[in-house]
């Protein structure tokens, strides 16, 4: 099964994340590459940091299973990663992934012979303005990145919950431990 978490940056997604991995040994995380500044809470194994460069290069032989240009800066998962982990009977890959891709990850898992698991896609809803830019702030996020984010949440935000592209929208506002526990259930790793 593969299992994304799309939403706003901030949303909790790599903390609902983290709380799998620690549940069930069934879960693996996909890992992102991006071209961004790193910050101070990205985990181990979460986020690779790489060059443009380095990312042109991955990008343009083919390397990524999806990829994505938000807020200036660039993110893509490895399509090995991905086959490697699915390869492991009973793994449940967990994807941090950008809106925007969701719909390729779609046509593609259901096109590929390898990749034809069931997918399961999940959108955490913003918490609201406040606590979006006090996650932000927290995160160490410049103003005038939190200020164009903010501004383009609410359309995006809007977009999102009426394309009928997710199977369940989840509110980020419960805490942490609830989300993880609703997304938990959905992955249905307690049945094995």
């Amino acid at each position: 099964m593969i299992l994304t978490l799309s939403g706003a940056s901030g949303v909790g997604k790599s903390t609902a994340i983290l709380s799998l991995l620690n549940r069930s040994r069934r879960y693996r995380r996909l890992s992102s590459y991006t071209t961004r500044a790193s910050r101070s809470d990205d985990r181990p194994g979460e986020i690779i940091h790489v060059a443009n460069s380095v990312f042109d290069e991955l990008s343009h032989s083919g390397k990524f299973i999806w990829e994505v240009s938000v807020f200036g800066s660039r993110y893509g998962s490895l399509r090995s990663e991905l086959e490697a982990a699915l390869t492991e009977k009973e793994t449940i890959v967990l994807c941090d992934v950008a809106s925007s891709a969701i719909e390729h990850l779609t046509l593609l898992t259901a096109n590929t012979t390898m990749l034809n698991r069931s997918l399961r896609k999940i959108y955490l809803s913003a918490p609201g303005q406040f606590e979006l830019e006090r996650r932000l702030r927290q995160r160490g996020v410049a103003e005038d990145q939190i200020a164009l984010r903010m501004s383009k949440m609410k359309e995006i935000e809007t977009r999102e919950l009426i394309s009928g592209k997710y199977d369940v929208i989840v509110s980020s506002s419960l805490k942490a431990d609830e989300v993880a526990d609703i997304v938990h259930s959905i992955s249905g790793a307690e049945k094995f």
